[in-house]
């Protein structure tokens, strides 16, 4: 009873940290965020695109810790 209870445990704390960190959708803003990198119109608007370029540097950070 004592391991089960410790495996609750241990899924709960899974799942909190799962909502937390939400990786999910942090890969899929990720990608979000290169497809517009590689967009040529992008380039137009230089403040967009270094906006676009430093979320892209810092979600990668967060993603790959």
């Amino acid at each position: 009873q004592e391991l089960i209870d410790t495996l609750g445990n241990y899924q709960r704390r899974i799942l909190e940290l799962m909502v937390i960190f939400d990786f999910d959708n942090r890969k899929e803003q990720l990608a979000q965020l290169e497809k517009q990198s590689e967009d040529q119109s992008l380039w137009e608007d230089p403040a967009k695109a270094q906006q676009v370029m430093k979320n892209l540097a810092d979600l990668r950070d967060e993603i790959e810790g």
